[in-house]
């Protein structure tokens, strides 16, 4: 889907007259203070390697110096987007609604700063800064869950701020972060889905190559959204326009930086499953669910005497959200069905199962997770466990061809 941090226009840009970068365009922003850079730094690590208690309790800091300033909450939806990003795949929408309410304030603060900003640039600049990342992320949510209607109008709410943001300081690879965003998804998006090309007429046109020069750009100079661009960068060469060698390269990136996230190692194992590196997979997969304290040894290939077996990690995982565990389950799961281990494949798969038990929505993860502990079981001789698992499958909404193949086992 869409996921539009902010949206700027290309085509505005000879219009604006160019500003003389540096310090006396953010004079007064929040951005020149020293001590909000260095805590905002520090609490953006703990965000990424997925503490978020601790990326809370700094972002709770800079709330306490900024009491009126839209940088408070827009840091609390910050933290709540990493708490939905990984229920994305089960639609859970429990963080949905304060996430929401967080941008409405951040928007309503930017507003008001915007009006007492007359003889201080700076003000000027956070308003702008934060009233378009406040659309740009209520836009992102919007289209996750694809209401491309309001996902559109907050795009376009966006345009005039990012112009303007664009313009202070071209040298700042955290500010064409939008333009990438924007110019690669409004390229892509009207092609891969075509229902969204109404809500597109009244946006500028895209240009995919240019929008992936500046995505990558900003993974590498940026210093404030490097990850969300390399995010972007891994979603689009995993899943929009497969490419193997930049998605591996992207997730390597995020892993080597993060290893502490279990959702950069999931993405780390995904691609490394997709282009058939099984023991990379294996050891991604594997060490999301250790975190969990539950068995890990699910298919894995026999030990052989003339090959060294790899020390564990020592950096401590996160404990990966259901969600996220679930997807490594199946993948484990599939990993010992081609290894022949039948009984492992089935304990993987039941667990894939038990970690979305939670969640109304039954995922792709859920329901292939299920077709296939039925494979699992008519392996192991368990033809009416197997027969019960299909029957269940064919209980839940069809999830890309899950129904015909459980008819199919069935009818075997």
């Amino acid at each position: 889907m869409l996921s539009a941090w902010s949206i700027h226009s290309p085509s505005l840009a000879g219009a604006q007259e160019a500003r003389t970068p540096g310090v006396d365009a953010l004079e007064g922003s929040i951005l020149a203070d020293p001590w909000l850079t260095e805590h905002a730094e520090r609490a953006l690590g703990n965000l990424y390697r997925y503490d978020l208690a601790a990326a809370d309790s700094v972002f709770s800091l800079i709330g306490a110096r900024y009491p009126d300033h839209p940088v408070s909450p827009f840091l609390e939806g910050l933290s709540l987007w990493w708490r939905i990003l990984p229920g994305l795949t089960v639609e859970d929408t429990k963080h949905d609604a304060a996430f929401l309410a967080a941008m409405d304030r951040t928007e309503e603060r930017a507003k008001a700063l915007g009006r007492r900003s007359e003889g201080v640039p700076g003000r000027a600049f956070d308003a702008r800064f934060f009233r378009a990342a406040a659309h740009g992320f209520r836009g992102r949510l919007y289209s996750d869950r694809g209401a491309w209607w309001k996902a559109s109008r907050s795009g376009r709410r966006a345009i005039g701020d990012l112009f303007e943001l664009a313009a202070y300081d071209s040298t700042n690879a955290d500010l064409v972060f939008g333009d990438g965003v924007y110019l690669y998804f409004a390229d892509v998006i009207p092609e891969k889905y075509p229902l969204v090309r109404p809500f597109m007429w009244f946006f500028p046109d895209g240009d995919r190559e240019r929008g992936l020069r500046l995505l990558e750009r900003v993974a590498n100079e940026g210093r404030f959204v490097k990850i969300e661009a390399a995010w972007f960068l891994v979603q689009i060469h995993a899943f929009y326009e497969p490419n193997g060698e930049e998605a591996v390269y992207w997730t390597n990136w995020l892993v080597e930086r993060y290893p502490e996230n279990p959702l950069f190692l999931m993405l780390r194992g995904r691609v490394a499953f997709r282009w058939a590196d099984w023991e990379v997979a294996r050891d991604m997969f594997s060490r999301v669910v250790a975190a969990r304290g539950e068995n890990t040894e699910f298919g894995a290939a026999p030990a052989r005497p003339d090959v060294p077996v790899a020390a564990p990690a020592p950096v401590p995982i996160a404990s990966a959200p259901p969600p996220v565990a679930a997807v490594a389950y199946y993948y484990l799961g599939r990993l010992a069905l081609r290894g022949g281990d039948w009984a492992g494949a089935a304990a993987a798969f039941e667990h894939a199962v038990d970690a979305e038990s939670g969640f109304e929505h039954v995922s792709f993860f859920r329901a292939h997770a299920m077709l296939r502990l039925g494979i699992a079981q008519r392996h192991l001789g368990h033809l009416d466990e197997a027969r019960v698992a299909w029957e269940r499958v064919l209980d839940w909404p069809d999830r890309e061809g899950s129904h015909d193949r459980a008819r199919t086992y069935l009818s075997e």
